[in-house]
């Protein structure tokens, strides 16, 4: 029976031990990125790439955008943003827009998102179905 030295022992630990700290090191960061989403913006940022939605056999994201003259409107997977400024989560999908150059008008769902010029939102009214 072969015999295992101390110094392959010492060796083996070594490098365990140095796959354990950057382990380690990687957990504590992605740690403390998860616990401040909303300051750094993680929340509104969604996976696109297939081959990485692949591996959790999540399906990519359903997509509507429309491009009003300055303004990007869109909505991915009921989640909606207007030139970078998410808005909320919406049960529907989104079915028009419109720009008057003083204000913004948002249509999904139920909902009718009234914006001002610079995508923040005023108000939120419910069309009846």
């Amino acid at each position: 029976m072969a015999q295992i030295s101390n110094r392959s022992l010492i060796k083996y630990h070594r490098q365990l031990g140095l796959f354990a700290a950057i382990l380690a090191a990687v957990l504590a960061i992605t740690g403390l990125l998860l616990q401040h989403t909303d300051r750094l913006g993680l929340d509104r940022h969604y996976l696109r790439a297939n081959w990485l939605l692949s591996w959790y056999t999540y399906p990519p994201p359903e997509t509507h955008q429309i491009q009003l003259n300055q303004h990007l409107v869109v909505q991915a997977d009921h989640q909606l943003v207007v030139d970078n400024h998410w808005l909320g989560s919406n049960n529907g999908a989104l079915w028009g827009a419109a720009d008057n150059g003083k204000s913004l008008l948002i249509g999904a769902g139920s909902q009718l998102y009234w914006l001002d010029q610079q995508a923040q939102l005023l108000d939120i009214i419910e069309v009846p179905v």
